[in-house]
């Protein structure tokens, strides 16, 4: 996992390196950088790579966690010996000893949930990149700056339900709590 992701991550210095270069090429045709970003696709791009910086900075974050690195747990026996049911693999994060001491890994579940909320608006933003390069046919063409010319009407649909995507999340986690048995 770690090559994949070594792998990743220099895609996406390239990905800036070139992002860099196109910033470079219309400051040299018009003689502002403002110019790249009157565009909707500039503000794509731009975004693309700050939250590939924000995805890398968190990774680093994660790989470097102290609790990470200075741990090393056999977890097939304390998971068969706490689970009712032997099929299940499913032990709090919390409730892990290492002779004779809990071992909190709540701060790195933390992390990596955040890391993954990331992944997912880095995705978005790459699936919209990728509509940009399908426009060269014609009829993707058209859908795309059908996109473009919605593009507020889409953003405040998104906001809308992610609120209440996340709404609904808090409630059944105050109805429920951690864990829905």
């Amino acid at each position: 996992q770690i090559v994949l992701e070594i792998v990743v991550m220099i895609g996406v210095i390239m990905y800036a390196v070139g992002l860099i270069k196109d910033i470079a090429e219309v400051k040299t045709r018009t003689g502002k950088y403002s110019s790249f970003f009157k565009s909707f696709w500039g503000w794509v791009d731009f975004g693309l790579v700050l939250f590939y910086v924000m995805d890398f900075c968190i990774w680093v974050a994660i790989i470097a966690d102290p609790v990470r690195t200075s741990i090393s747990l056999n977890l097939g026996p304390a998971i068969a010996a706490t689970a009712t049911d032997a099929a299940s693999r499913q032990v709090p994060l919390d409730t892990l000893t290492r002779d004779g001491v809990s071992v909190g890994l709540s701060s790195l579940r933390d992390k990596t949930d955040i890391y993954w909320g990331f992944q997912s608006f880095t995705l978005m933003l790459m699936l919209l990149q990728f509509l940009r390069f399908l426009a060269f046919n014609t009829f993707l063409g058209t859908l795309v700056e059908t996109f473009v010319i919605i593009k507020t009407v889409l953003l405040q649909y998104t906001v809308v339900l992610v609120c209440s995507n996340v709404a609904f999340a808090y409630v059944g986690y105050g109805l429920f709590g951690y864990s829905m048995r």
